[in-house]
C-alpha cells in the first residue's frame, strides 16, 4: 500500500518544470558554479518561431485558421502513432447558475454522434479497430478533448474528431441516457476525499463568483431533461466557437500535410465574435469571452477568509492545509514567483520546515506550491501531513509556517536561489525525455493559450526574468488575513460539533473565524531556531557528456556481465537516446521478506524507515533530476535509481550505506509505523472496484496475505523486533540488476562491488528462491463466486469483476495463446464499453481487458454501479458476452486484420524514452523470461491469427458452455444493494460455487505450473 500524501508540488524547480535565461543584475552567488555549466548550452532554441529544446527532433508550426482557431502542428517522423487534442476556452465556471454541470454534460454529449457520423459508438469503435483511444475532461475554464490512433488512420480519425465541433447531434435519447452517466460519475466521487475537499473550498467562496459552483453535475441538477437539453444547446451555441479553440496535432506526416488536413477538417467550425458580427447571427459577440462575466469579481470576500475549517475525512487522513488566494499567475510566467517561494517553503533538506516538524514528531510530509490556476486568480497551497502528535500542535505548526515566511522576507529575495531554480529547470527542459504524442498534444492544447506563440511549448517550464519586486509582491499576499485553513482529521472532528454539511458531497464540517489576536500572533511569528534558507544544491550535475560506445560490446539487448550464486548483472550502454542519464534497477530477492504477514510488515517498515532517513539527503538529488524508489515486494525488495549519471552513483552509495545500517531509531519508528498503519486502514476505504480486483488476486495467488493481516500485525511490531529482523532479510539473497544508459560496463560492475562491500549477504540455498503460484480456477459454465460487502458502509457503489482465466502465460510455447487473448480483448473493448456504459448505463466505470497475475492470465470485465447490484451486473455481463460471440461469428478476416494490424503497429513501435526501454527490459528480467524480442515474436504471430481460431478461442474459454471456461466472479455490495439470501441462491447446484474462505479455496485447488526461468543473454 502506498502512503497517501498530498504532494502537489515538491519544490519550485520540480513544480514549475523549469527553463530559461536570466535578465537582470546581480553579484556572484553561491549557486554560480552549478548554474554556469547548464547555461553554457542553450536550454531552448527557436524553431518555426517556437522555443524548443535543442535536443528535440520534432518539427513545429503554429497556424491560425480563417475562422480563428489556433493550431499547433507537430511533425514527429519517429512516431508510429498520432494524436490530436482540442481545448475549448470554457468550463464549468460558465454553467447556468441554476443548472450545475452543463459544461461537463456538453463534454459527454459530443462523443454521442454527429451529423456526418451519427452512430453513437462509431468514433470509439473506429479508434478501437486502429489501436487508439480517446478521453476528455472539463475544468473550471476549459474543456479538453483528445485521442490517439495508429498513424496510418490519423486523417480519418481527425475528420471524425472534428465533427464533434462542427455538427454534433445532441439527440434527446442520448441526452436522457448520458445524464445517468454524469450521475454515476458523481456517485463514484462522493466518497473521494480530494473531491470533497475541493468542493468545500469552492462552496465556501463568494456565491457571486463562479468558483463557488458545483462542476460535475448530478441527477439532482440535470434531471429536468427538456430544460437541460435547451441549456445544453444554448451553451454549445454560445461558447463552442473556433476563436475559443486551440488544437494540437502530432503525427509523422509533414507539416504541410498536417496544415492541409487541419484546414480541411476544422475550417467548418463556426467562428467567433467577428463572424457573429459579419453574419448577423444571434450569437452575442461578448459571449465568446466567458471570463468577461466574472473578470471583476473576487472569488472570496474578506469575510470569507481568515477562517478555520474542520473536516471529517472518509479515509484516515491527518492534513493541515493553508490556502491563499493570489492574483492570476499566468501574466508572471516569466518570473514564476510562486515557484520561487514554493522551493523554499516546500524544501525537505536540513534546516527546512519539514525537517523541523519531523524532528518534533509533528509531521510526516509537507508540500507547497501553486494550486488552482485561472484567468483571474490563483491559489498558493501549503499542505502538512500531520502525525497524531501534530494534531495537537496545529497552532504551533501554523506559527512555524508564518515564521518561515518572515525569514524569507527578512533575508530578501536572493538572485542565486532564483538562478538555481532556473538552472535546474533549464537542465530538465533541455534533456527532457520524449513525450507520447497524446500527452504532448493534450498538454500543449490546454496550456498554449496562456503564453505568447513563441513560448507555447517552453513557457510553462522556463524561468525567463529575475524580478525581486514581483516575488516580493507575491510574498505580501501570504499573510494571516488572507489565509483559508482546513484541518482534515477524524480525531479532531470527533471533538467538534460537525453539524454543518457541504451541499453537494454532504461532507460534515465545522468552521470558525480566526480571531484578531491569533492573526496578530501569526503575523508577528519569529523564525524558529534551526530554520534556514536551503544552501546551494551540490547534486546539480555539471558533466553532460555522452560516453563513446565501448567497442567490445555490440548487441541490441542487455547482456549478463556477472552471473554467480549471489548476482546476475545485466548491462546495456545506451546508444539510442543520447541523454546524460542512466537507470539502475535492483531486485533484491530474499525468502525472509514474505514468509508471513509479520515478515511482510517488517520488510515494509524497513523500506519506509530507510526512505524517511534518506529524505533530507535525497531531496536535493530529486530537485537536481535524480530519483529513487525503494519498495517491498512478494519476493523481497526493489530499488530503482534514475537520473543524470554524473551524480547518480553518489546517491546510490548513500542508499546502500543507509541500507547496511541495521539500527532503528525508536522515535522515527513510531512515526513511520503510524503512517503505515493509516495506509493499511485506508485500503478499506478505497473504491469498491478496487476491492473487487483485490479479491480476485487474493483468491488465486499463493502465497498472498491480506491487508487485514497487516493491520493486526502492525499494532504489535516494535522497533526492537524490526532491528532483530533486518539481519535475516539480508542473510541470504539473490540480486538481479539492470544498468542501462550513459554508463560503462565497469560502472555497472562497480555498483555490484559497492553492494558487496557495504551489505554483507550470502547466497540462497537451492530451491529457496520464492515462487508465486496461481490457483487453477475450476472449469464449468457457472464458475466460482466471491461476495462481500464494501468495507466503507457509506459507499453506495457496488462493483464486480468477472475474470475468465485462460492459461498460464509468458513462455514461448504459449505465445500464440497470449496474442489470441490480446486480440480478443482488443475486439471486445469498445463494444463492451458501448453496451454496458453508453447504452445500458450500468455505471460510469466500465472496463474490459487482460488481467495478468504472475504466470496466469485471463479476460476480465469490471463494472462499478449504484443502479444495479453485482448479481444484476453479472447477468448483464454474461448477456454481453453472448452477443459478442454473435459478433465474432459474423466477423470477417478483413475486419479482424484491422485489429491485428493496429496491435502489430503498437508492438513494433520503438521506445522513445530511455526509461520506457529500461522498463520493458526490466519486466522481462523480473519475470525471469529474458525474451527481449517478445514484441517482435508476438507481432509475427498476430499476423497469422485466423478469425476461425479466435472464434474457437472464445468458444473454449469465454462462452457459457466453453470446455475450458474458468470463471471467477468477484462481487462487492455497496450500501445500495444488500447481499440477500436470494442473491446467494445462485450458489446452489447448477449455479456458481460460492467461495466462503479464500484460503481453503486455494488449498483445495491445483496450482498452475511454474514456468521454468529462461536463459539470459550473455555477453
Amino acid at each position: 500500500t502506498r502512503r497517501e500524501v498530498r504532494r502537489r508540488v515538491r519544490g519550485a524547480a520540480l513544480a514549475a518544470a523549469q527553463v530559461g535565461r536570466r535578465d537582470g543584475d546581480g553579484d556572484a552567488s553561491p549557486g554560480d558554479e552549478f548554474t554556469t555549466a547548464v547555461s553554457d548550452s542553450a536550454a531552448a532554441v527557436s524553431l518555426g518561431g517556437l522555443d524548443v529544446s535543442p535536443l528535440d527532433s520534432r518539427l513545429y508550426r503554429a497556424v491560425t485558421l480563417a475562422n480563428g482557431l489556433e493550431a499547433l502542428l507537430v511533425s514527429d517522423v519517429l512516431s508510429d502513432t498520432a494524436a490530436a487534442s482540442l481545448d475549448v476556452a470554457v468550463g464549468h465556471f460558465s454553467d447556468p447558475d441554476d443548472i450545475p454541470g452543463v459544461a461537463h454534460f456538453c463534454e459527454h454529449m459530443l462523443f454521442l454522434g454527429t451529423e456526418k457520423y451519427p452512430d453513437e459508438g462509431s468514433y470509439r469503435q473506429f479508434l478501437a479497430e486502429n489501436g487508439g483511444f480517446s478521453n476528455a475532461y472539463t475544468s473550471m475554464e476549459n474543456t479538453n478533448y483528445h485521442f490517439n490512433v495508429v498513424a496510418g488512420k490519423f486523417q480519418e480519425a481527425l475528420d471524425r474528431f472534428a465533427q464533434f465541433f462542427v455538427a454534433p447531434l445532441f439527440t434527446a435519447d442520448a441526452t436522457d441516457r448520458e445524464m445517468k452517466a454524469i450521475d454515476s460519475e458523481h456517485q463514484k466521487n462522493v466518497q473521494s476525499d480530494p473531491h470533497r475537499l475541493f468542493q468545500l473550498h469552492k462552496s465556501s467562496a463568494s456565491p457571486l463568483h463562479p468558483y463557488s459552483k458545483f462542476g460535475t453535475g448530478s441527477f439532482a441538477t440535470l434531471s429536468d431533461i427538456p430544460k437541460v437539453r435547451a441549456a445544453l444547446l444554448e451553451f454549445h451555441q454560445r461558447y463552442y466557437v473556433a476563436s475559443a479553440m486551440t488544437l494540437c496535432v502530432v503525427s509523422p506526416e509533414s507539416l504541410d500535410v498536417l496544415e492541409k488536413w487541419v484546414t480541411e477538417h476544422f475550417s467548418a467550425i463556426r467562428g467567433g465574435p467577428k463572424e457573429a458580427r459579419d453574419s448577423n447571427c444571434a450569437l452575442d459577440p461578448a459571449s465568446a469571452d466567458p471570463v468577461a462575466a466574472y473578470r471583476d469579481l473576487a472569488p472570496f470576500e474578506q469575510s470569507q477568509l481568515a477562517r478555520l475549517y474542520y473536516v471529517a475525512p472518509v479515509k484516515e487522513l491527518r492534513l493541515l492545509e493553508l490556502v491563499w488566494i493570489t492574483e492570476s499567475l499566468k501574466p508572471h510566467y516569466r518570473v514564476k514567483p510562486a515557484s520561487y517561494v514554493a522551493h523554499l517553503i516546500g524544501h525537505e533538506g536540513q534546516g527546512s520546515l519539514l525537517s523541523l516538524l519531523k524532528a518534533r514528531g509533528w509531521a510526516d510530509g509537507l508540500s507547497a506550491g501553486p494550486g488552482r490556476s485561472t484567468e483571474t486568480f490563483a491559489t498558493f497551497d501549503v499542505s502538512v501531513e500531520l502525525t497524531s502528535l501534530g494534531n495537537d500542535h496545529r497552532d504551533e505548526i501554523v506559527m512555524l509556517i508564518f515564521g518561515y515566511l518572515r525569514l524569507i522576507r527578512e533575508q530578501g529575495v536572493q538572485q542565486w536561489i532564483w538562478d538555481e531554480c532556473r538552472a535546474t529547470a533549464a537542465m530538465s527542459f533541455r534533456f527532457h525525455e520524449r513525450e507520447e504524442p497524446i500527452k504532448l498534444a493534450t498538454r500543449v492544447s490546454a496550456e498554449a493559450r496562456a503564453f505568447p506563440k513563441e513560448h507555447a511549448l517552453a513557457g510553462p517550464f522556463l524561468f525567463y526574468d529575475y524580478s525581486p519586486s514581483v516575488i516580493h509582491r507575491f510574498l505580501d499576499v501570504l499573510v494571516p488575513e488572507g489565509v483559508w485553513i482546513c484541518v482534515i482529521s477524524s480525531e479532531v472532528a470527533a471533538q467538534r460539533k460537525m453539524d454543518l454539511s457541504e451541499q453537494w458531497y454532504k461532507t460534515p464540517y465545522d468552521v470558525e473565524e480566526i480571531d484578531e489576536r491569533t492573526r496578530n500572533r501569526w503575523r508577528d511569528a519569529a523564525p524558529a531556531d534551526g530554520l534556514r534558507i536551503p544552501p546551494p544544491n551540490s547534486f546539480i550535475p555539471t558533466d553532460f557528456d555522452i560516453l563513446a560506445p565501448e567497442s567490445n560490446i555490440a548487441q541490441n539487448y542487455p547482456v549478463v556481465i556477472r552471473d554467480d550464486s549471489r548476482w546476475r548483472v545485466h548491462f546495456y550502454q545506451d546508444d539510442t537516446f543520447q541523454r546524460p542519464k542512466a537507470n539502475v534497477y535492483l531486485e533484491l530477492v530474499s525468502s525472509a521478506a514474505y514468509q508471513s504477514p509479520r515478515h511482510a510488515v517488517l520488510t515494509n517498515l524497513f523500506t519506509l524507515l530507510l526512505m524517511d532517513e534518506l529524505n533530507e539527503f535525497a531531496y536535493d538529488a530529486e530537485i537536481a533530476g535524480l530519483h529513487y524508489g525503494l519498495s517491498n515486494t512478494m519476493t523481497g525488495m526493489r530499488l530503482l535509481v534514475r537520473g543524470y549519471n554524473h551524480r547518480l552513483l553518489v546517491l546510490l552509495r548513500a542508499i546502500v550505506e543507509k541500507m547496511a545500517s541495521r539500527r532503528v531509531c525508536s522515535e522515527r519508528f513510531g512515526r513511520v509505523r503510524d503512517a503505515m498503519q493509516r495506509d493499511y486502514a485506508n485500503f478499506f476505504m478505497e473504491q469498491p472496484y478496487q476491492h473487487a480486483l483485490y479479491a480476485v488476486s487474493y483468491c488465486i495467488q499463493v502465497p498472498r496475505w491480506h491487508v487485514r493481516d497487516y493491520v493486526a500485525v502492525s499494532k504489535a511490531v516494535t522497533a526492537e523486533e524490526l532491528e532483530a529482523f533486518i539481519p535475516s532479510l539480508f542473510e541470504r539473497m539473490h540480486i538481479e540488476m539492470l544498468v542501462h544508459g550513459n554508463m560503462r560496463k565497469e560502472d555497472a560492475l562497480g555498483v555490484a562491488a559497492l553492494v558487496d562491500e557495504v551489505v554483507s549477504f550470502g547466497a540462497m540455498y537451492e530451491g529457496e528462491y520464492p515462487e508465486r503460484r496461481i490457483v487453477e480456477i475450476p472449469s464449468g459454465p457457472h464458475g466460482v463466486l466471491w461476495q462481500a460487502a464494501v468495507p466503507n458502509a457509506a459507499d453506495a457503489n457496488s462493483a464486480i469483476e468477472n475474470y475468465y482465466q485462460t492459461s498460464s502465460c509468458g513462455a514461448r510455447a504459449d505465445q500464440r495463446h497470449d496474442v489470441m487473448l490480446e486480440l480478443l480483448a482488443e475486439v471486445a473493448n469498445k463494444p463492451c464499453f458501448h453496451q454496458l456504459r453508453t447504452v445500458e448505463q450500468l455505471g460510469y466505470l466500465v472496463f474490459s481487458g487482460i488481467d495478468r497475475v504472475d504466470n496466469s492470465q485471463g479476460f476480465r470485465i469490471l463494472v462499478q454501479s449504484t443502479v444495479a447490484s453485482p448479481v444484476e451486473l453479472d447477468t448483464r455481463i454474461e448477456c454481453f458476452l453472448e452477443s459478442f460471440g454473435g459478433t465474432l461469428e459474423v466477423m470477417t478476416q478483413t475486419e479482424l486484420a484491422a485489429y491485428a494490424t493496429s496491435l502489430i503497429t503498437l508492438k513494433l513501435e520503438k521506445p522513445k524514452r530511455l526509461t520506457q526501454q529500461t522498463n520493458l527490459w526490466w519486466a522481462e528480467i523480473t519475470d525471469r523470461r529474458y525474451e527481449y524480442d517478445r514484441h517482435e515474436r508476438e507481432a509475427a504471430l498476430l499476423g497469422e491469427i485466423q478469425v476461425t481460431e479466435l472464434r474457437e478461442f472464445y468458444k473454449t474459454h469465454i462462452a457459457h458452455q466453453g470446455s475450458q471456461r474458468r470463471k471467477l466472479s468477484s462481487q462487492m455490495f455497496g450500501s445500495s444493494h444488500s447481499i440477500t439470501v436470494s442473491d446467494r441462491s445462485n450458489a446452489k447446484e447448477g449455479g456458481p460455487s460460492l467461495i466462503k474462505d479464500p484460503i481453503k479455496f486455494r488449498n483445495s485447488r491445483p496450482l498452475l505450473p511454474c514456468a521454468d526461468p529462461a536463459a539470459p543473454v550473455f555477453g
